[in-house]
């Protein structure tokens, strides 16, 4: 805990690996050295520190919840609890996109289990959905990536599909 609280919860931003999948930005990284490293055109993770950020989900308790709250506020302002703010802008199930109706079926029917599974890294193959299928194939990858923007447009026409990646520095 020694970092939190000499450095403050910074959100934290992560190059994809390159090498694991095929997921492009729309355009390149701003700040990027050297501009044409793969990391300067790859998807990034992010990383929103929440409460008791030391502690996996299930071991939080009130008082390191109280301790080490959340970096998020109203105003983000810089301090070493207040870094990022959110609002909801909507959401796409993946699950509609997978063609998976229901969830919990699809797992465990009346039979038992189904043997579905939505993907299997050694096999770059899911069993029941082939959507996830062909992670290092830059033309599927670009496909997933426009569905999941058709779908968030046809739920939220008034809101923008497309926003420009926030810096990670």
């Amino acid at each position: 805990m020694d970092k939190y609280e000499e450095y403050g919860y910074a959100v934290g931003c992560q190059a994809v690996e390159t090498e694991e999948y095929n997921y492009k930005r729309q355009a390149p990284a701003t700040n990027c050295v050297p501009d044409d490293s793969p990391e300067c055109v790859s998807g990034t993770w992010y990383s929103l520190p929440g409460a008791c950020p030391h502690k996996t989900l299930y071991h939080k308790t009130d008082e390191c919840e109280e301790q080490y709250p959340s970096a998020k506020c109203d105003h983000p302002d810089g301090s070493l609890t207040c870094t990022y703010n959110v609002r909801y802008a909507g959401q796409v199930e993946l699950d509609e996109l997978e063609g998976i109706p229901d969830y919990e079926k699809w797992w465990v029917d009346e039979d038992g289990p189904t043997g579905n599974i939505e993907y299997e890294k050694i096999t770059d193959d899911g069993n029941g959905t082939a959507w996830w299928n062909e992670r290092h194939n830059e033309e599927r990858c670009n496909s997933r990536m426009a569905q999941v923007i058709a779908l968030f447009g046809k739920r939220y026409p008034d809101l923008p599909d497309n926003l420009p990646d926030p810096p990670c520095l």
